[in-house]
């Protein structure tokens, strides 16, 4: 309890206490220490450390969820039978077709292996018919490019009698 005096004026007696309790109770404001400063570069850096990661996870996320294009037939080659030949057809508008400088077809028709040279104007039609000799066939397409890359497709045909 706060010590008061008791002051007499004109048989009142009014303590002047009041004033002392705010004095007393209220401290005086300290000065803040050099603990205390604040540094707005530490934001700074946290919130551009914070915008770099998530701009690598963003990155990342894209290339590992990008879709893979797998196309196992660069050019299509397929050979399949059209009563008593085989129909040799290819997609003319394939990159390998249309960069091709050189095509050879390798015919293995039973015991026979021939190699034919095609001219792109043949590729260009996207197909031709073979009258086979027997009825186990096989077929190579190879493709030669203008950069010296050579593609190759095969296909196979046993003929049903």
């Amino acid at each position: 309890m706060p010590i008061c005096e008791l002051e007499t004026i004109e048989d009142d007696a009014t303590p002047l206490c009041e004033e002392m309790e705010v004095a007393i109770e209220t401290p005086p404001p300290e000065a803040p220490g050099p603990h205390h400063r604040r540094r707005p570069w530490r934001w700074v850096f946290a919130a551009f450390f914070a915008i770099v990661c998530l701009a690598a996870g963003l990155f990342l996320n894209s290339v590992a969820a990008a879709p893979t294009r797998i196309e196992p037939l660069p050019f299509g080659f397929q050979a399949g039978q059209r009563q008593d030949r085989v129909a040799l057809t290819w997609n003319p508008t394939a990159r390998a077709v249309r960069d091709a400088t050189r095509a050879t077809l390798t015919i293995q028709d039973g015991p026979e292996t021939e190699d034919v040279e095609l001219n792109p104007a043949v590729l260009r039609l996207g197909g031709l018919s073979y009258n086979p000799v027997f009825q186990d066939l096989s077929f190579r397409l190879s493709l030669a490019g203008s950069s010296r890359r050579t593609v190759s497709e095969q296909a196979h045909v046993s003929l049903r009698p």
